[in-house]
Protein backbone atom coordinates (compact mmCIF):
# COMPACT_ATOMS: atom_id res chain seq x y z
CA UNK A 1 0.00 0.00 0.00
CA UNK A 2 0.95 3.31 -0.69
CA UNK A 3 0.25 6.33 1.60
CA UNK A 4 -0.53 10.32 1.17
CA UNK A 5 0.28 12.28 4.39
CA UNK A 6 -1.13 16.08 4.42
CA UNK A 7 0.29 18.08 7.45
CA UNK A 8 -1.23 21.68 8.57
CA UNK A 9 0.71 24.50 10.79
CA UNK A 10 -0.71 27.10 12.36
CA UNK A 11 0.21 30.84 11.66
CA UNK A 12 0.08 32.85 14.34
CA UNK A 13 -0.97 36.32 12.35
CA UNK A 14 -4.60 34.12 12.02
CA UNK A 15 -5.99 33.12 14.73
CA UNK A 16 -8.28 30.76 13.09
CA UNK A 17 -6.03 28.33 12.02
CA UNK A 18 -5.26 25.17 13.48
CA UNK A 19 -1.95 23.89 15.20
CA UNK A 20 -1.46 21.11 13.41
CA UNK A 21 -3.40 18.40 11.27
CA UNK A 22 -1.99 15.44 9.67
CA UNK A 23 -3.45 12.79 7.80
CA UNK A 24 -2.64 9.67 6.18
CA UNK A 25 -4.51 7.84 3.19
CA UNK A 26 -3.47 4.21 2.62
CA UNK A 27 -4.18 3.54 -1.13
CA UNK A 28 -3.81 0.32 -2.20
CA UNK A 29 -1.55 -0.30 -5.05
CA UNK A 30 -2.68 -3.99 -5.86
CA UNK A 31 -5.84 -5.74 -6.55
CA UNK A 32 -6.46 -8.80 -3.83
CA UNK A 33 -6.25 -12.35 -5.40
CA UNK A 34 -8.47 -13.66 -7.73
CA UNK A 35 -9.73 -16.30 -5.52
CA UNK A 36 -10.60 -13.97 -3.12
CA UNK A 37 -13.35 -12.23 -4.83
CA UNK A 38 -14.29 -14.21 -7.44
CA UNK A 39 -15.92 -17.05 -8.55
CA UNK A 40 -16.16 -19.00 -5.48
CA UNK A 41 -18.89 -15.98 -4.31
CA UNK A 42 -21.08 -17.06 -6.57
CA UNK A 43 -21.09 -21.04 -5.69
CA UNK A 44 -23.81 -20.49 -3.21
CA UNK A 45 -26.64 -18.90 -4.64
CA UNK A 46 -25.47 -21.01 -8.32
CA UNK A 47 -26.29 -24.15 -6.12
CA UNK A 48 -29.60 -23.15 -4.85
CA UNK A 49 -30.71 -21.89 -8.55
CA UNK A 50 -29.01 -25.55 -10.08
CA UNK A 51 -31.88 -27.27 -7.45
CA UNK A 52 -34.38 -24.67 -8.87
CA UNK A 53 -33.41 -26.54 -12.51
CA UNK A 54 -33.44 -29.67 -11.40
CA UNK A 55 -37.19 -29.39 -9.72
CA UNK A 56 -38.28 -27.84 -13.32
CA UNK A 57 -37.04 -30.43 -15.25
CA UNK A 58 -38.20 -33.29 -12.79
CA UNK A 59 -42.01 -31.31 -13.05
CA UNK A 60 -41.19 -31.29 -17.17
CA UNK A 61 -40.55 -34.96 -17.06
CA UNK A 62 -43.56 -35.38 -15.14
CA UNK A 63 -45.89 -33.34 -16.86
CA UNK A 64 -43.82 -32.83 -20.55
CA UNK A 65 -46.16 -29.52 -21.68
CA UNK A 66 -44.69 -27.35 -18.60
CA UNK A 67 -41.60 -25.85 -19.67
CA UNK A 68 -38.58 -26.33 -17.27
CA UNK A 69 -37.60 -22.68 -17.54
CA UNK A 70 -40.94 -21.47 -16.58
CA UNK A 71 -41.17 -24.10 -13.46
CA UNK A 72 -37.63 -22.89 -12.41
CA UNK A 73 -38.84 -19.04 -12.62
CA UNK A 74 -41.70 -19.81 -10.78
CA UNK A 75 -40.43 -21.60 -7.87
CA UNK A 76 -37.21 -18.80 -7.41
CA UNK A 77 -40.21 -16.14 -7.07
CA UNK A 78 -41.92 -18.78 -4.53
CA UNK A 79 -39.00 -19.16 -2.58
CA UNK A 80 -37.67 -15.70 -2.28
CA UNK A 81 -40.49 -14.43 -0.93
CA UNK A 82 -41.42 -17.15 1.68
CA UNK A 83 -38.15 -18.34 2.99
CA UNK A 84 -35.54 -15.76 4.46
CA UNK A 85 -32.02 -17.02 2.08
CA UNK A 86 -29.00 -16.35 3.88
CA UNK A 87 -26.75 -12.83 2.26
CA UNK A 88 -24.20 -15.97 0.50
CA UNK A 89 -26.21 -17.04 -1.87
CA UNK A 90 -27.16 -13.45 -3.41
CA UNK A 91 -23.97 -12.92 -5.54
CA UNK A 92 -25.05 -16.15 -7.46
CA UNK A 93 -28.95 -15.82 -7.62
CA UNK A 94 -28.07 -11.96 -8.90
CA UNK A 95 -25.53 -13.47 -11.41
CA UNK A 96 -28.22 -16.58 -12.39
CA UNK A 97 -30.90 -13.59 -12.61
CA UNK A 98 -28.64 -11.13 -14.57
CA UNK A 99 -27.08 -12.90 -16.69
CA UNK A 100 -28.01 -16.74 -17.15
CA UNK A 101 -31.85 -15.98 -17.07
CA UNK A 102 -31.43 -13.49 -20.13
CA UNK A 103 -29.26 -16.24 -21.79
CA UNK A 104 -31.82 -18.97 -20.91
CA UNK A 105 -34.91 -16.84 -22.68
CA UNK A 106 -32.92 -16.17 -25.90
CA UNK A 107 -32.46 -20.42 -25.95
CA UNK A 108 -35.61 -20.50 -25.53
CA UNK A 109 -37.17 -17.95 -28.10
CA UNK A 110 -34.36 -19.52 -30.20
CA UNK A 111 -35.52 -22.95 -29.71
CA UNK A 112 -39.09 -21.70 -30.98
CA UNK A 113 -38.18 -19.71 -33.38
CA UNK A 114 -35.73 -22.21 -35.36
CA UNK A 115 -38.53 -24.93 -35.30
CA UNK A 116 -40.54 -22.41 -37.04
CA UNK A 117 -38.08 -21.47 -39.51
CA UNK A 118 -36.98 -24.54 -40.43
CA UNK A 119 -40.49 -25.86 -41.46
CA UNK A 120 -40.94 -23.10 -43.76
CA UNK A 121 -37.70 -23.82 -45.54
CA UNK A 122 -34.28 -22.20 -46.63
CA UNK A 123 -35.90 -19.56 -48.97
CA UNK A 124 -37.55 -18.02 -45.75
CA UNK A 125 -34.41 -18.45 -43.73
CA UNK A 126 -33.17 -15.87 -45.82
CA UNK A 127 -35.70 -13.38 -46.18
CA UNK A 128 -35.66 -14.15 -41.66
CA UNK A 129 -32.52 -12.82 -41.50
CA UNK A 130 -32.71 -9.71 -44.11
CA UNK A 131 -36.27 -8.85 -42.20
CA UNK A 132 -34.05 -8.90 -38.61
CA UNK A 133 -30.73 -7.62 -40.22
CA UNK A 134 -32.77 -4.39 -41.87
CA UNK A 135 -34.62 -4.11 -38.13
CA UNK A 136 -31.74 -3.83 -36.16
CA UNK A 137 -29.57 -1.59 -38.88
CA UNK A 138 -32.95 0.51 -38.84
CA UNK A 139 -33.05 1.24 -35.44
CA UNK A 140 -29.61 1.96 -34.62
CA UNK A 141 -29.37 4.34 -37.68
CA UNK A 142 -32.78 5.94 -36.07
CA UNK A 143 -30.94 6.23 -32.41
CA UNK A 144 -28.40 7.57 -34.50
CA UNK A 145 -30.54 10.73 -35.90
CA UNK A 146 -32.24 10.78 -32.58
CA UNK A 147 -28.33 11.55 -30.93
CA UNK A 148 -28.58 8.05 -28.56
CA UNK A 149 -25.93 6.26 -27.59
CA UNK A 150 -25.18 3.63 -30.20
CA UNK A 151 -24.72 0.70 -27.29
CA UNK A 152 -28.03 2.16 -26.29
CA UNK A 153 -29.85 1.96 -29.97
CA UNK A 154 -28.44 -1.50 -30.18
CA UNK A 155 -29.62 -2.90 -27.31
CA UNK A 156 -33.38 -1.35 -28.31
CA UNK A 157 -32.98 -2.60 -31.63
CA UNK A 158 -32.23 -6.12 -30.45
CA UNK A 159 -35.44 -5.90 -28.00
CA UNK A 160 -33.33 -5.82 -24.70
Amino acid sequence: MAGCETTAYRDDSRPDTVDRVSATVEIPTSRPPRGARGGLRFVPGLVVCAAAVVVGLGVHHLAAGVSPLIVAIVLGIVLTNVVDLPESVAPGITLAAKRLLRLGIVFLGLKLALSDIVGLGAPMLVVVVCVVTAGILGTVLMGRWMGMRPAQALLIGCGF
